[in-house]
């Protein structure tokens, strides 16, 4: 069964898409951010991602960071590496290789396929 949060997830999905609606890119936001406030992981890694490219939304890095970290802290391994490259590279973060490789080593335990290569690559 689906909460309030799930619905809201994919409806923003579903105005991201156009997929059954027209697409809509603040009302994508809007249900995306309602149901990242409420905890859905899924949501909170597509906001970032978002805010991380500019999709739908204005580019805003440290946004995109603020919902990688949440994503990461429930174990979303595709958000750790991304916030772990963020802090490796210094994009929207002061460089903190510890960070990186501590996000990163993470995404690995959890089952990321290229978590173990990005980390090597990280001096």
């Amino acid at each position: 069964m689906l909460d309030n949060s799930d619905a809201q997830g994919r409806l923003g999905w579903m105005y991201g898409t156009g997929n059954g609606v027209s697409k809509d890119g603040s009302k994508s936001v809007y249900w995306l951010t309602k149901a990242a406030n409420q905890g859905d992981v899924v949501a909170q890694y597509t906001l970032a991602i978002l805010y991380d490219q500019g999709e739908l939304v204005q580019k805003n890095l440290k946004e995109s960071i603020e919902w990688y970290k949440k994503a990461s802290k429930q174990g979303y391994p595709e958000a750790q590496v991304n916030l772990g490259i963020m802090y490796a590279t210094g994009e929207g973060v002061k460089v903190d290789i510890v960070k990186a490789k501590y996000w990163i080593n993470k995404a690995y335990e959890g089952g990321h396929k290229e978590a173990k290569e990005i980390l090597e690559r990280i001096k």
